[in-house]
């Protein structure tokens, strides 16, 4: 909440452009995240220490 009030108070931008801002990153996160998830899950060169290591 106090990145919503730095937006309005300090940028000057509307609250409703500061709520647009929070929906669309939250729609990128949950693509990003279940695309990068995927991606991990299907690595068929697992290391000695396991999935995550290098």
């Amino acid at each position: 909440m106090y990145l919503l009030k730095f937006y309005t108070d300090v940028l000057g931008i509307s609250p409703y452009w500061g709520g647009m801002i929070f929906l669309v990153t939250k729609f990128v996160d949950a693509v990003t995240d279940a695309g990068v998830g995927t991606y991990v899950d299907s690595r068929t060169n697992i290391g000695p220490k396991g999935k995550f290591t290098s």
